[in-house]
């Protein structure tokens, strides 16, 4: 007996329905894409800045009004890293 293994939650819409596999990264890890919302996800990565979470603490600490060095040092992520979140942050603004 075969278990059927449910899609996992998109990150961005928080959907299951038309999830779907979408390849695999360099890492050898599954992607999915969400054909919802159309964004593709990782449910692991191996560089932790890209986790949706620690997006989310750059631009609350760039809201707060720390420099992008002192956010880069306080979270061990790459200059580039934060200030592509950043770009992010002022596209949506």
């Amino acid at each position: 007996m075969e278990l059927y293994r449910q899609p996992p939650e998109c990150k961005f819409c928080a959907k299951r329905v038309g999830v779907r596999k979408h390849g695999k990264s360099r890492t050898n890890l599954q992607r999915y894409l969400c054909t919802s919302c159309g964004k593709t996800f990782q449910i692991d990565y191996i560089y932790q800045a890209y986790q949706i979470e620690m997006k989310q603490k750059i631009k609350q600490l760039y809201l707060k009004g720390e420099s992008i060095t002192n956010i880069c040092n306080d979270l061990g992520v790459r200059q580039l890293t934060v200030r592509r979140s950043v770009a992010e942050l002022e596209a949506v603004a």
